[in-house]
């Protein structure tokens, strides 16, 4: 889709559904305002092969636990594939 330039920008989107009813949302070339509130934060890729990043902790409520050289996948699928990269 990128080597074809049928993107705006090279960014796919997703938005998880909130319910049975709502099957999210994935947006091609750009990112949907209406899809969330408030600043979106870019992270690094710790690893390209499954979109890996740094995981540091993990907050439940008041309750904390801190991480040590742990990464979480953060995917929907095979995007290397969807983007032609």
């Amino acid at each position: 889709m990128i080597h074809q330039n049928l993107l705006d920008e090279p960014i796919v989107s997703f938005r998880l559904g909130s319910d049975e009813d709502d099957g999210g949302e994935a947006t091609f070339g750009g990112i949907n305002p209406s899809s969330y509130r408030g600043d979106i934060t870019y992270i690094p890729v710790r690893k390209n092969a499954y979109w890996e990043v740094a995981l540091n902790k993990i907050t439940f409520g008041s309750d904390e636990l801190e991480l040590e050289n742990t990464g979480a996948a953060i995917d929907t699928g095979n995007s290397h594939n969807l983007l032609g990269i």
